[in-house]
């Protein structure tokens, strides 16, 4: 299946920019509010208005709502984006797409019929019934590379060379493969697997012991953990806990929180 979870958002955020830090998954958005200023990596800021696919991160990307937010989105499965925009998932890695660059008037009907239904449930409805007509004529998924996401996504760590070995291919190889499958080098889902282990590991101990849970994750040491950190998310783990105290503490059982920086 490529689509993880639909899901609906509506209101007014109390901050003025965001950090959305990466976890593999491209990220459909249909707008029906306000427009965004979004700035990936390495880019400068564009305006969003309409509708558009956020393609895997190697880093945080920085979102602005420009007014009050209202979309609808789809985070998809790490091979999700290349069964359901027919072309290769590199092609939209740390990039935000318009999406009627790819599906042409399509993009603008969704939008329009989302916005005239009458209720959240049958803008979700409407949506999902338009991605299942698209994923019906996808093709197969990749067996090797839907092993290895699930070998790297997995939760325990596991090396890039080792899961080669167990594939019986070349580094080389593999890392062709799932570029063009899921965006993402071998080595790159590797390190945002471990970030992600390690975000999960902090929302679930009130008090984390920073370099126990690092070694547990799969880092060498704390400071390799704290580099990686600051890199992914432009935060340290200690910014990024009291940010999150700050604006989530009421809502912490929301696991998705884990991957939003409030602005200070």
């Amino acid at each position: 299946m490529a689509v993880e979870r639909l899901w609906y958002a509506h209101g007014r955020v109390t901050y003025a920019e965001e950090q959305i830090l990466p976890n593999g998954r491209a990220v459909l958005i249909v707008n029906l509010g306000d427009p965004f200023e979004v700035t990936c990596r390495g880019a400068v800021p564009e305006r969003l208005s309409a509708a558009w696919i956020c393609g895997p991160q190697t880093r945080y990307l920085v979102n602005r709502p420009l007014g009050r937010t209202h979309v609808i989105g789809a985070t998809l499965r790490p091979l999700g984006a290349a069964a359901l925009f027919a072309c290769p998932a590199s092609s939209l890695t740390d990039r935000v797409t318009a999406l009627d660059d790819i599906w042409g008037a399509q993009a603008s009907t969704l939008r329009q019929q989302l916005y005239a239904a009458n209720s959240v449930g049958d803008r979700l409805d409407l949506f999902e019934a338009h991605l299942a007509r698209l994923l019906a004529d996808a093709s197969p998924q990749d067996g090797m590379c839907g092993y290895a996401v699930r070998r790297l996504f997995g939760p325990s760590p596991v090396r890039v060379h080792d899961l080669c070995a167990e594939l019986g291919v070349s580094r080389k190889h593999l890392g062709q493969r799932m570029r063009t499958q899921s965006g993402l080098t071998p080595s790159t889902i590797a390190r945002v697997s471990r970030f992600n282990r390690f975000l999960d590991a902090l929302w679930a101990t009130p008090d984390p012991d920073f370099a126990r849970t690092a070694d547990l994750c799969g880092y060498y040491d704390q400071p390799h953990m704290n580099r990686d950190f600051l890199d992914l998310s432009g935060v340290s783990p200690t910014h990024y806990m009291r940010r999150h105290k700050m604006e989530f503490e009421a809502e912490a059982g929301i696991a998705e929180n884990r991957l939003f920086v409030p602005g200070a």
